[in-house]
């Protein structure tokens, strides 16, 4: 397609605030939902399949437990949004599974609990309870249990809320972002929309596309590798999420949604 053969696609509605959305994974999604959910006129841009990009597999992990005390009160604003999701799409998304977080930081049940997260320090053999744990070379870290975190439901909520957005999702490849006076312009493989507002949530294209609309985004890339394992757990397996590097590794785990299986990642930038 030529500049010439190029035609100007507005968003819906010429009286209401036209807002793109740039990438159709989980937080597109939630956007796309919340935009729908406002009546504002909008499209959601996936080059691809929604879903199937960094939002892709079966579960993810909701914690409260962050680094930043700021991120911990964010995530309980997060944790009632996924509540009224739940409401709304009529499911289940988050687990009541609850994670196991294995830690240096003898005051990290303390700090969470404080913060207003359901938190709480419990011993190794309390925690080997609920899910089998090794010894780490008689280095034993400290345990919580995050008592509101849980297994996302990841392919259900792509599915529920795709089911809610599917009429405004557009299967085309945003090439670049021009702000101005009015607006935005939106170049897609399919033509030129105009907008009021642009929202780039594209995983790792965020940065580059937001670049291109003045706005620098730093980037830190890791690597991580997960393998899923059947289960025979007689009841659910919490998640996981070690930051104690007593067994070497940063590792993290997940049951899966149907609790057949147990998914295990280690991630890090080697």
């Amino acid at each position: 397609m030529t500049i010439e053969d190029r035609m100007t696609l507005p968003l819906e509605g010429s009286t209401k605030k036209r807002v793109a959305v740039v990438g159709g994974g989980i937080v597109g999604l939630c956007l796309a939902e919340a935009l729908a959910e406002r009546g504002a006129s909008f499209c959601c841009f996936e080059q691809g399949v929604v879903g199937r990009g960094q939002s892709g597999g079966v579960t993810r992990i909701f914690r409260h437990r962050h680094e930043r005390s700021e991120l911990v009160e964010l995530a309980l604003r997060a944790r009632a949004s996924w509540t009224g999701l739940e409401s709304r799409l009529g499911e289940q998304l988050v687990g009541d599974e609850g994670v196991l977080i294995l830690t240096r930081d003898d005051r990290e049940g303390a700090r969470l609990a404080r913060l207003g997260a359901l938190a709480e320090t419990v011993s190794w053999d309390a925690a080997s309870n609920r899910m089998p744990l090794g010894r780490a070379g008689g280095d034993v870290p400290h345990t919580v249990f995050d008592t509101g975190g849980g297994a996302i439901r990841a392919r259900s909520a792509i599915e529920a809320l795709h089911r809610v957005v599917a009429d405004s999702v557009v299967n085309a490849d945003v090439q670049g972002i021009e702000q101005h006076g009015s607006g935005v312009t939106v170049f897609a493989s399919n033509g030129i929309y105009e907008a009021d507002e642009v929202f780039v949530t594209a995983g790792a294209w965020t940065a580059p596309l937001a670049k291109a609309g003045g706005i620098e985004i730093p980037e830190l890339r890791a690597w991580s590798l997960r393998l899923t394992f059947e289960s025979h757990a007689p009841s659910p397996l919490p998640c996981l999420l070690d930051r104690s590097g007593c067994f070497g590794e940063v590792a993290y785990g997940s049951p899966t949604p149907d609790g057949r299986g147990y998914a295990i990642g280690l991630s890090g930038s080697d």
